[in-house]
């Protein structure tokens, strides 16, 4: 389970794994991040509000973030609106997805979901 392993980010519904399906992982024995449960969703409290986050993982659906203040009001819903998921071989890897959010104010927390199940392979705040 992953909580609060990372400094000034608490995770929710997390876990890190080192995927057995190839469409997920970019590096052998790399590790990963993925939702646990059925829901295909995690949460991330940021330790102090920011302007700016990245985050980037692999899915075979758009992935979305939820951003919101530390009140709880949503900010904005970002998604890769680019994504396609190519076709060829179920084996191939999956293109990575870049969520970016830039120039915002009071981002405290972070919802991500999609629905299909995904991998988050790095981050920065």
């Amino acid at each position: 389970m992953v909580t609060n392993q990372f400094p000034k980010i608490s995770f929710g519904c997390a876990i890190a794994l080192i995927p057995s399906n190839p469409k997920f992982i970019a590096k052998a024995g790399e590790r990963v991040l993925m939702p646990t449960g059925n829901d295909n969703r995690l949460s991330m409290a940021l330790e102090n509000s920011v302007n700016s986050f990245c985050l980037w993982g692999r899915c075979t659906q758009p992935m979305l973030l939820k951003v919101l203040e530390s009140t709880g009001k949503v900010l904005q819903i970002h998604s890769d609106k680019g994504f396609r998921w190519p076709g060829g071989s179920e084996m191939n890897l999956l293109p990575l997805q870049i969520l970016k959010l830039e120039n915002m104010e009071n981002i405290a927390m972070i919802e991500l979901f999609a629905d299909a199940p995904f991998t988050i392979e790095g981050l920065s705040i």
